[in-house]
């Protein structure tokens, strides 16, 4: 699982955000052709999500798989250093 960060300008002040990226999966593990369909409240929050999704690898498969959507969430780890379950690690 990639480590999910936040940027600089919204971990200073603890900005959340979400983003939905579509993407296809190559019978190989490749990640591609990944895009975000909506990001809040920034298109920074977009941007992210692309990476890393373009970034990541899946297990290979038979034939690969087309039309995937996720939402991945942006939470700002709790005052004790740990992020909650699927949140995202403050840098």
């Amino acid at each position: 699982m990639p480590k999910l960060t936040f940027r600089p300008g919204f971990a200073g002040r603890r900005v959340e955000g979400w983003a939905v990226i579509g993407y296809d999966i190559a019978p190989w593990g490749k990640t591609g052709n990944v895009r975000v369909l909506a990001a809040e409240p920034a298109a920074a929050f977009g941007d992210r999500a692309r990476e890393i999704a373009t970034g990541a690898r899946q297990a290979p498969s038979a034939a690969g798989r087309s039309g995937c959507v996720d939402m991945v969430h942006f939470i700002m780890p709790s005052p004790g250093g740990a992020a909650p379950d699927g949140g995202a690690d403050a840098d």
